[in-house]
């Protein structure tokens, strides 16, 4: 890199100054050994006398919602050395009654700063430097704000925090560390079915892992209720009779592993609602997914995206190269997701999108893909993108709430008839 003095600043030099600058982190740390951890101690014990005076003393995840995003904040929490604890009943907080199995987090504990830093919803800045930041706006110069600003932890995993003044008094149980939920099938007798309840990213972890082992699954468009309990539109129902031998087990496994929360059930009668055979219940396909990879794709966007479908739900994505998408054949993937890009997909995909599919000549085998208009340009001008074709789709945001909702019935599949 040829520097702004033209002296040239190899890569080399930074590896040595890199290694440089940590030699010399620890031997300073060494050397003020005993004056770091007695920082470290006094940061620590001051933050609990904090914690008694100030108007917050205690932090509430409701369990409500995407349970299992509540779940996996408590022990994401506990992970970090604080202090969590699960209400074992029912209780109220600022005259809401709130159900058992909420997390409580306390401020009077040594990590009170950093449980600030991470639930505070909003933080307030000094009036001199919020004044200081327009100034530099307005004469164009570079921000003094840290990212952290912006962070709050609850909102990103769509989780509901209350804010507390006293502490509730309920029983609890600590929340270990390390110990993520783990689902289970309520129930032994599965004769009709197993139903997973939709609405939580465990209930779609189990869906991708059960399409992948090769269990016949379907989803009701509409909800339902059996045996006094109300499932809501788009719980899976996952027949019986499988084509893999032991389904019963397999069930149990992704259950465990997945986190979600499994019914068994003896009879296919329903309370109110579709019934298992209505033209309402779908069949599940495991899509092939295409994922857009490499310029014009933000490297952002493309990589959370491939890291939600592959790490969060298990499920596998094809890359394909940008400027490959108007010659390659498409013909084997059901979804194309187009992550942002600034520059649009307009020459990556070839001016030829814009004619009609006769005229394409070799490309007319993307005719279903390659939608005409502005489908393809998606979030180029920082609109939400739109789906190409086909299941399922993938719901853009925080990391809770960027999950994978249930995928709907290919265009081409037959609608299964009424009994």
């Amino acid at each position: 890199m040829r520097r702004t003095d033209e002296t040239v600043f190899h890569f080399r030099d930074t590896v040595r100054q890199h290694f440089v600058a940590s030699l010399a982190t620890c031997e300073t740390a060494a050397k003020h050994r005993a004056e770091l951890l007695a920082n470290f101690y006094d940061y620590r014990k001051t933050a609990i006398e904090e914690g008694k005076s100030e108007p917050i003393r205690e932090y509430v995840l409701v369990r409500r919602g995407d349970t299992s995003a509540v779940d996996k904040l408590a022990v994401l929490l506990a992970d970090q050395g604080i202090e969590v604890r699960r209400a074992t009943a029912p209780f109220t907080v600022a005259g809401r009654q709130i159900d058992a199995g909420s997390y409580l987090v306390t401020l009077v504990q040594p990590a009170k700063r950093l449980i600030r830093t991470l639930l505070d919803v909003d933080v307030p800045m000094p009036e001199p430097f919020l004044k200081e930041q327009e100034r530099r706006r307005a004469r164009r110069l570079p921000n003094e704000m840290y990212d952290v600003t912006a962070w709050s932890i609850p909102l990103l995993y769509n989780v509901e925090l209350i804010s507390s003044a006293e502490p509730a008094t309920v029983a609890t149980e600590p929340v270990k560390a390390g110990t993520a939920a783990a689902g289970r099938v309520e129930g032994a007798n599965a004769d009709v079915a197993w139903l997973v309840p939709w609405g939580t990213t465990a209930s779609g972890r189990f869906l991708t892992a059960a399409l992948r082992r090769g269990l016949r699954v379907r989803s009701t468009d509409k909800p339902f209720a059996q045996n006094g309990r109300k499932f809501p539109a788009g719980t899976l129902i996952v027949p019986a009779r499988q084509p893999v031998s032991d389904a019963a087990a397999v069930v149990a496994e992704i259950a465990k592993v997945s986190g979600a929360e499994v019914i068994a059930t003896a009879t296919g009668w329903v309370e109110e609602g579709v019934n298992f055979g209505s033209r309402y219940v779908v069949s599940m396909r495991a899509p092939a997914i295409a994922l857009a990879w490499d310029r014009p794709t933000s490297a952002a966007s493309a990589g959370h995206t491939r890291f939600v479908l592959e790490r969060q739900f298990g499920y596998p994505v094809t890359v394909v190269r940008s400027h490959t998408l108007a010659t390659a054949d498409l013909s084997r993937f059901q979804v194309l997701i187009l992550p942002d890009a600034a520059e649009g997909y307009t020459t990556a995909l070839g001016a030829e999108r814009r004619t009609t599919p006769e005229a394409m000549g070799n490309r007319g085998r993307h005719a279903r893909w390659l939608q005409l208009g502005d489908e393809l340009d998606g979030r180029s001008a920082g609109r939400p993108a739109r789906r190409v074709a086909g299941e399922p789709r993938l719901a853009r945001g925080a990391e809770n709430r960027t999950h994978l909702r249930h995928p709907r019935r290919h265009p081409r599949e037959p609608r299964p008839r009424h009994p």
